[in-house]
């Protein structure tokens, strides 16, 4: 397993969107989503959820007043003032707003491409 900065497979950009998070045992947290990657986001919340649950995701990009983006997710890690989750299923439409809000915020966009491009390609558990 790589170590430190190196470990990340995907580039992170900083971001705010709200969202809406369901577990598999029915705990619902609503936040804000502080980062986002092609893997998966860190949701900023105080609430605990345990690693390895299965997760309903509700996206809002353009607040909670229009429809939400779903996807369905799970909590890899728990700490550091919230959750880290990675993306197990984004449909198309959600995929699409990933691959627009990821390259325009990256310092290289075409590298981010390529991210997702490859991530297309895995399946799950193995990104």
């Amino acid at each position: 397993m790589l170590e430190g900065p190196e470990r990340r497979l995907f580039t992170r950009v900083a971001t705010r969107l709200e969202i809406d998070l369901e577990t598999q045992d029915g705990l619902e947290l609503r936040g804000v989503l502080t980062n986002l990657s092609a893997r998966g986001f860190f949701l900023r919340t105080q609430e605990f959820a345990f690693p390895g649950s299965e997760c309903l995701i509700q996206l809002y990009p353009l607040g909670r007043s229009r429809r939400a983006l779903v996807a369905s997710g799970r909590i890899v890690r728990e700490g550091q003032g919230g959750l880290g989750i990675e993306f197990e299923n984004l449909p198309h439409e959600t995929f699409e707003l990933v691959r627009t809000l990821i390259p325009g915020s990256a310092e290289d966009p075409e590298l981010v491409e390529n991210e997702l491009l490859n991530r297309l390609s895995m399946p799950p558990g193995q990104y």
